[in-house]
């Protein structure tokens, strides 16, 4: 008798998933993580190059943004007519450390929700991962801990948001099944979250306030490696069939780490020995905290450290995960946590500084805020009379020997490409992807220079195009974040378009 053949397994379907904020800090690693383990929808604000980002295969890149109604029903229609998803992971949010009730609180983490469960209803998904926070919930009493069964009770403005969001899954419980989870701080090998960053780069300088620490040094919260996340959303997917739906799961490290231990970790990796604390009594910091804010906001330029943190000194939000480890058969490893890791953290910085400072330094913008989505709305409504502001300069009389070439134009043409300039600008700040305003400039600039403009006069015009979009906007809100962020969108933007035309002057 010859060998039996065998059995040959059919080709399962791979699960289908949808990720919104695809481009953050979770959703990226988790993209990645999955993309050979199912079929992954990537939703986010802007394209995968405006983050830096390659795609797996496996992955399709949907540029969506929550808060917007339209936006969502395009891309759910997309995921439809690729064969639908089972699952929804809702990581999109907006979260800062001014303690300010930023607007975007409200339109991501409110309004966004509610669209992304209306998205997912839509869609038939059979369930919902909601990725709310510990810090929804406020410090526990001193000698207990945070458990599954905690109320979303803080009161910062970014407590009250996820706890909006948390409850709006019950009114969806018999549309699917949904799972809160709240995640401690996260962070990776190269920092990537904001006040672990300002504590490092305070702590190992040489500068005085580097050995200062508020209280005691006991202010504490949970830390967890951002590839121990990924491996809990990994479990909460493999194993959903067995928790029950509405309920809470903490994906976090049990405890709270210290700043005293931080400390510690951190500066006997980077200088090799034993540093001592500053300690500065609570009372005195809460007073010079509302001194330095007071300077800050004269001088237009606020600190990271804001009166809000005071209140906090020597609290700590200690976690007690048990029965989502014992539920998820999942647990945070030990070598990955914070005070194990911090040597790796410290050799990157050391031995990679110029890596260290860009991915944190855009992990800080993305922690300030989507503040291009507050410029982008106003900006797309003045667009027409911004480029026609910008005919009516060049045609200005007393300008005539500023512009000559471009005022040889018509004027219909004119206004015609400073529509077509503005539609890319205003593109470029809605998507934080500025490679479309770029390649616009480029192409004007050859029509131009065809026709015996100079680049010069276009560079001018460029700069002009700024004025006069900073001018139409300033008056918007008084604010120096508002300031900061037409800085950022569009000033920065436009002056990318203006090397983009010096480099073709050095070319020839």
């Amino acid at each position: 008798m010859g060998t039996p053949p065998k059995r040959v397994e059919a080709d399962r379907v791979p699960l289908r998933i949808v990720v919104t904020g695809a481009s953050g800090f979770i959703g990226r690693h988790l993209v990645e993580a999955l993309a050979g383990e199912a079929r992954i929808f990537a939703l986010a604000r802007g394209s995968p190059g405006s983050r830096g980002l390659s795609l797996p295969a496996g992955v399709r890149w949907l540029t969506a943004d929550v808060t917007s109604r339209e936006d969502l029903d395009r891309a759910t229609g997309m995921v439809r007519e690729a064969g639908g998803a089972e699952i929804l992971v809702h990581l999109a949010g907006h979260y800062d450390f001014t303690g300010e009730r930023h607007p975007e609180y409200e339109r991501t983490n409110v309004q966004g929700t509610r669209n992304a469960l209306e998205a997912a209803r839509a869609l038939g998904v059979r369930d919902f991962v909601f990725a709310s926070s510990v810090a929804a919930c406020g410090f526990p009493r001193p000698g207990h801990a945070l458990t599954e069964q905690s109320p979303p009770d803080g009161d910062t403005p970014y407590a009250e948001s996820k706890r909006a969001g948390e409850g709006m899954l019950e009114q969806y419980r018999g549309v699917f099944r949904p799972w809160i989870v709240r995640f401690a701080a996260l962070f990776s090998d190269w920092c990537e979250y904001e006040p672990l960053f300002r504590f490092m780069e305070s702590w190992l300088s040489r500068l005085p306030r580097g050995r200062v620490l508020a209280g005691h040094g006991l202010s504490a919260v949970p830390y967890m490696h951002v590839r121990d996340a990924v491996a809990f959303v990994r479990a909460l997917v493999e194993r959903r069939d067995r928790i029950d739906p509405g309920e809470v799961l903490l994906a976090s490290t049990d405890g709270a780490t210290t700043h005293r231990e931080i400390f510690e970790a951190a500066t006997v990796a980077h200088f090799g020995a034993h540093v001592r604390p500053v300690l500065v009594p609570r009372p005195l910091c809460r007073a010079g905290l509302w001194a330095l804010d007071a300077v800050g906001r004269g001088l237009g330029a606020t600190s990271f450290e804001r009166p809000w943190m005071g209140r906090f000194i020597d609290l700590s939000l200690t976690v007690d995960g048990r029965l989502t480890r014992e539920r998820l058969g999942w647990s945070p490893r030990a070598r990955l946590g914070l005070v194990r890791r911090m040597p790796f953290l410290v050799q990157n910085r050391k031995s990679l500084g110029v890596e260290w400072q860009r991915r944190n330094h855009a992990a800080l913008r993305v922690a300030r805020g989507h503040d291009n989505l507050r410029v982008y709305p106003l900006l797309e409504r003045r667009a027409p009379e911004i480029a026609a502001a910008l005919a009516d300069y060049l045609l200005d009389p007393d300008r005539g020997t500023r512009f000559p070439g471009l005022r040889a134009l018509e004027r219909d043409r004119q206004v015609a490409t400073n529509a077509l300039v503005m539609d890319a600008l205003v593109d470029a700040v809605h998507s934080g992807e500025r490679g479309l305003f770029l390649s616009t400039c480029r192409e004007v600039a050859e029509r131009r220079r065809a026709e015996g403009v100079p680049l010069e006069e276009l560079t001018a015009l460029l700069d002009v195009l700024n004025d006069l979009c900073v001018l139409s906007l300033a008056g918007h809100d008084a604010s120096p974040s508002w300031a900061l962020a037409l800085y950022d969108h569009v000033t920065m933007t436009v002056q990318l378009g203006v090397d983009a035309l010096l480099d073709m002057a050095d070319e020839g």
